[in-house]
This record gives structure tokens, sequence and C-alpha cells, in this order.
């Protein structure tokens, strides 16, 4: 390698945070590099997504209780109770909806990095 190639591979581990021989490894391996900041909002983003799944099984679980309790009883729950879940579903829909957003920009900046 010469001098400017390895100057390129110092800006480049300096940029990610990651030694020369991790950096080297992941490219030998075709792994994606993300800077420091990325792997940040990816991190961010899982701990969302993590917090979205626990509702959204609670969710799920008082509506099967529902089901259940009109089943056993013949009585459906009130329409106040019904529509309280659909706007609870309504915005988990629309933050969900604002993080699949954000995962397609990081995925494109990615992309165009690559290239």
């Amino acid at each position: 390698m010469n001098s400017k190639e390895f100057k390129e591979l110092e800006d480049k581990c300096k940029f990610t945070g990651q030694s020369k021989q991790v950096f080297i490894l992941n490219a030998i391996e075709g792994v994606t590099i993300a800077t420091p900041e990325e792997v940040d909002i990816l991190r961010v983003i899982s701990d969302q997504f993590n917090e979205y799944m626990r509702v959204l099984r609670g969710m799920a679980t008082n509506i099967n209780q529902q089901a259940k309790h009109a089943n056993e009883t013949g009585q459906l729950e009130t329409i106040k109770e019904l529509q309280k879940q659909t706007t609870r579903i309504e915005k988990i829909r629309k933050e969900g909806e604002e993080i699949w957003q954000s995962l397609r920009r990081l995925i494109k900046r990615q992309i165009h990095t690559a290239r």
C-alpha cells in the first residue's frame, strides 16, 4: 500500500472509530461500515422498536381478553374501550412509520457511501 492509500485507510479508521485491523476485517467480510453516530442512532431505533413490540404484545393480550370475555358472556366491550385501543394502535403505527423513514434514510446513506 502506498502512502496515499495508507493515509486514506487511517482517515477512514478515524472516521468510523475502528482500529485498522477491525476496519480491514470488516471490509474483507463485506460489512457495511457505519460511523459511531449511525451506530448510536441504530441503537436508539432498536430500543424504540423493542418498546413498541412490548406495547403491541400488551395490546394483543388485552384484545384477546376482550374476545374471551365476549365469548364467555356473549357481551362485547363498550365502544369507548375499543376506540381507545384503536387510538393507541394508530399512534403506534404513526411512530413506527417515522422510525421506518429514519431507517430508510440511514440505509440510503449507507448505499451512497458504499458506492
